[in-house]
């Protein structure tokens, strides 16, 4: 037995409360090693100490006493709870208030300065007249990676050429 599990149970041990095997096998421990046989020792001694001490009777008042307080005590509690939620409910309110005031700002300010031209605009009619090429041309803009290659491709006719003559 190793002495973490007998000082475990030494107070049932003394109190008697171990069944015999278990007994046999805590006495023998004891028996054995001079640090579990100190602490039996001290809490038996502990227990006598408090076994000769007289028992005490509550004042006649004591209840009462007992029970106001009590009340008293329940009383501060909930207050001091109270003025908390007090104290925290108003920056609370405040914090989210200032969240959804620049969340309002934002989108505001997003969608002022975001703005779609529209069809008729003579700005994107000029845009359009600009890019006609481009826009005439889309098959092939849209197929420029095909035409990477195009210099290597125009180089390699001017050496068949070249080869040829």
């Amino acid at each position: 037995m190793t002495c973490r599990v007998c000082k475990k149970q030494l107070s049932a041990y003394a109190d008697g409360e171990l069944s015999s095997p278990r007994r046999a096998e805590i006495k023998a421990h004891v028996d054995d090693c001079a640090a579990c046989k100190l602490v039996l020792e001290q809490q038996t001694s502990a227990m006598a100490l408090l076994s000769a001490q007289p028992e005490l009777e509550p004042s006649p008042s004591f209840d009462v006493d007992f029970e106001r307080k009590l009340r008293l005590a329940q009383a501060e509690a909930e207050q001091s709870k109270q003025g908390k939620r007090a104290r925290w409910r108003w920056p609370a309110l405040a914090t989210v208030a200032a969240g959804a005031c620049a969340i309002l700002l934002a989108v505001t300010v997003m969608r002022s300065t975001v703005r779609p031209p529209t069809a008729s605009s003579p700005i994107s009619d000029l845009h359009v007249a600009r890019n006609l090429d481009l826009i005439e041309n889309y098959q092939v803009v849209d197929n420029l990676d095909g035409l990477e290659d195009f210099d290597v491709i125009t180089g390699l006719e001017g050496l068949l050429e070249e080869k040829t003559q």
